[in-house]
């Protein structure tokens, strides 16, 4: 955990001491970054125990405002092993903007995630956040968080923090097909191709479909 928190602050998708990590250890337990401190100076020591209910089990420090997120996608999503959530600029640009990333424009974030939808804004930590990801945590492994930021999960942790540069990098290229003026996405043959490939190869992820322009 304490390296994948060094690499999310290192790359730029957090400030301060935004974000939060975590990674399931066993039944009703996972393991979470601390409140109040950076992600660049998680240490192994500093990483928090966590139980479904958001209690300290083991360790020193404040349990993150957001496990409720982390739990919801745990409790609802048995064979998630890892979550991460950011700012990453991109992707979080998308969601200020009320844009998901859910138009076919790169085929590997096709292949791998599909289309990525947009939860409506609430008030991050609160149980309504917890409410409100409900309906999309089963239907997809990535969302972005309207107005807040990006949250991927996976069946380890090192899966949702790939999930994660795939997601920002889409962004990020978007962005700058944007300022050339143009965005061309994937057909839908071309996209069923990608679907085909992936039924193929037996990927049995969560599958939204990508939004077509009209």
């Amino acid at each position: 955990m304490s390296e994948v928190s060094r690499r999310v602050h290192a790359r730029g998708w957090v400030a301060s001491n935004d974000g939060n990590i975590s990674a399931r250890v066993g039944p009703d337990r996972f393991l979470i970054t601390p409140s109040g401190v950076s992600k660049g100076e998680v240490t192994p020591e500093r990483v928090l125990l966590v139980d479904g209910a958001g209690n300290l089990v083991e360790g020193s420090g404040r349990v993150s405002t957001e496990w409720r997120m982390h739990q919801k996608v745990y409790e609802r999503r048995p064979e998630i092993g890892g979550v991460v959530h950011t700012h990453a600029p991109h992707a979080t640009a998308f969601a200020v903007a009320g844009i998901a990333l859910d138009l076919p424009v790169l085929p590997e974030l096709v292949y791998g995630l599909g289309g990525i939808p947009l939860v409506p804004y609430y008030m991050p930590g609160s149980g309504e956040l917890y409410d409100g990801i409900d309906p999309y945590v089963t239907q997809t492994n990535a969302l972005l968080l309207k107005n807040h930021g990006v949250v991927t999960y996976a069946g380890d942790l090192w899966g949702a923090y790939y999930h994660h540069e795939s997601v920002e990098h889409s962004a990020r290229v978007q962005w700058l097909a944007h300022t050339l003026g143009k965005v061309d996405p994937l057909t839908r043959a071309q996209v069923q191709q990608l679907k085909d490939a992936r039924d193929a190869a037996g990927v049995k992820s969560p599958w939204p479909e990508p939004r077509f322009p009209d």
